[in-house]
């Protein structure tokens, strides 16, 4: 949330973008991370 928040006051994106901007990065990464380990 800290870079949502982050972004959020830069005005560069919508509060509410910028609040599930950062989950669907971290989930991207998490699902390309599992499939590198398999």
């Amino acid at each position: 949330m800290g870079l949502g928040l982050a972004y959020g006051k830069q005005e560069i994106l919508p509060p509410v973008v910028a609040g599930w901007l950062p989950d669907i990065v971290f989930l991207v990464l998490g699902l390309v991370l599992l499939r590198h380990v398999r």
